[in-house]
């Protein structure tokens, strides 16, 4: 019932009809979330290489 009546409460719910739930589970069974928040580059370089990177680029900026 806690989750019920949370949903009702909440002034942007919307109504369910077990129609809408199926296709938001099989909208959301497709899609595919990055195994890590870390792009491929970052593992590929120092982190004090990047951070001369970050300052240079933030040098060129204010000039």
């Amino acid at each position: 019932a806690g989750e019920g009546a949370a949903a009702q409460s909440s002034r942007s719910s919307i109504p369910m009809d077990a129609e809408h739930v199926e296709l938001v589970k099989r909208t959301m069974a497709g899609v595919k979330l990055p195994t890590l928040g870390i792009p491929a580059w970052a593992s590929q370089i120092s982190e004090d290489q990047w951070k001369d990177v970050v300052q240079r680029t933030l040098q060129a900026r204010q000039s």
